[in-house]
């Protein structure tokens, strides 16, 4: 069952944010963030705050209409605490996908809304960059360029990811890979990779061993 690998992102759709956040303790949701604190109301596995995907996505509502209070940059450290603390207990993959409410198939709703849309990047982040702890390899365990050091497989593709940044396609579409970006952004011949991660949309993203990420969105 765990770890699941969506965390979808309401919010309360009424009133100002605040750190009553048990006022929609029973809307479903998973997580609670308030103005300073979140809270956990339930294990994902009994989430029901998504239309259709009940019980298998980490759901996280923010307090207060977000059509007419934005996203803070508080708001996106209890994010960044939250996904912490869902790794932490196992319920969250490392580099989970993020969906606002509004994306999910099957769901007619402005929610999170508008403001939370305008900071959406950042929202992903918050949740993802959390997750990405990279860990140089012991001297003598460093992979040889052309070994696989990791994997994704996602609704439209599966791809796995050599350690010189090469990416092959299981299935799906090629995105491309550290090869296929210009020259300029290629600055260093000997970068090496860890980690492949989904967008929030299409495509995917790596990281390299210094912690820089590199987006994937359109299909070579």
């Amino acid at each position: 069952m765990y770890p699941f690998d969506t965390v979808v992102q309401h919010h309360e759709g009424a009133g100002a944010p605040s750190d009553n956040v048990m006022r929609f303790a029973e809307g479903g949701y998973s997580y609670g963030i308030g103005v300073n604190a979140w809270a956990r109301f339930r294990e994902p596995n009994t989430d029901y705050s998504t239309k259709d995907y009940n019980r298998v996505v980490v759901g996280v509502c923010l307090s207060g209409n977000r059509m007419d209070y934005p996203v803070t940059d508080k708001d996106l450290q209890l994010m960044k605490e939250i996904g912490d603390d869902a790794r932490a207990r196992g319920w969250l993959v490392n580099n989970p996908m993020v969906r606002a409410h509004r994306n999910m198939p099957g769901s007619n709703t402005v929610c999170p809304g508008n403001l939370t849309m305008d900071r959406w990047e950042a929202v992903v982040n918050a949740y993802q960059k959390a997750s990405v702890v990279v860990v140089p390899p012991v001297e003598d365990d460093v992979p040889n360029d052309k070994d696989f050091v990791d994997a994704l497989s996602t609704s439209e593709g599966s791809w796995k990811l050599q350690y010189d940044g090469g990416v092959q396609t299981i299935r799906g579409p090629f995105y491309g890979s550290y090869f296929s970006l210009p020259a300029t952004a290629r600055n260093d011949p000997g970068r090496r990779f860890w980690t492949i991660f989904a967008n929030n949309g299409p495509g995917y993203s790596l990281m390299s061993v210094k912690g820089e990420v590199y987006e994937f969105k359109v299909k070579s």
